[in-house]
């Protein structure tokens, strides 16, 4: 299965699995509002260091796409915090047209967090050839390990584990 689709599987069953354990209070919380998560940025706590801690980054951004996409959850920024209160900050200096300018005002809380760890994490190349022809195939593979907090308790709601295998490659002409 692709990534891609892992990713989708991993984050319909936390979407499912979080409505299991919160449905009833949520439900009775609220009745038209969704839950409102927050994805913090999830560490690269694999052996694996070729692109630094862009992993982590990577795994939040794919998180935050796919939950967005399932319409079931409000989704409240906090990677692009600073820059948010920067464009707010901008606004009341009076350096943007007033009926333009963000305004200075509270932002929405989150009630859950999503945060994690990519637990494993590894690109395995093999390549040969003969004369000018060449092939190359590439195996990838990943654990990725998520918990949802309730950022009132900080109670441990759901904790996850997902992995992903990608084998992909092609061939060539050398030089």
């Amino acid at each position: 299965m692709p990534a891609r689709q892992q990713m989708l599987r991993l984050t319909t069953i936390l979407a499912l699995a979080m409505w299991c354990v919160l449905g009833p209070a949520v439900a009775e919380a609220q009745s038209t509002e969704k839950v409102r998560i927050a994805v913090m940025n999830c560490e690269n706590n694999s052996t694996w260091s070729y692109w630094g801690d862009n992993l982590g980054k990577a795994a939040a951004d794919e998180l935050v796409t796919q939950l967005f996409r399932l319409g079931s959850f409000s989704i409240i920024e906090r990677a692009q915090l600073d820059a948010l209160l920067a464009e707010q900050d901008l606004g009341a200096s009076g350096a943007v047209t007033p009926p333009t300018a963000a305004r200075i005002g509270p932002l929405l809380g989150a009630q859950l967090i999503l945060t994690g760890s990519i637990t494993q994490f590894s690109i395995e190349r093999t390549s040969g050839g003969f004369r000018s022809l060449g092939v190359s195939v590439s195996r990838a593979e990943s654990v990725l390990d998520v918990r949802l907090v309730n950022t009132t308790t900080g109670e441990i709601m759901l904790a996850e584990s997902g992995e992903g295998r990608k084998t992909f490659g092609g061939g060539f002409f050398k030089g």
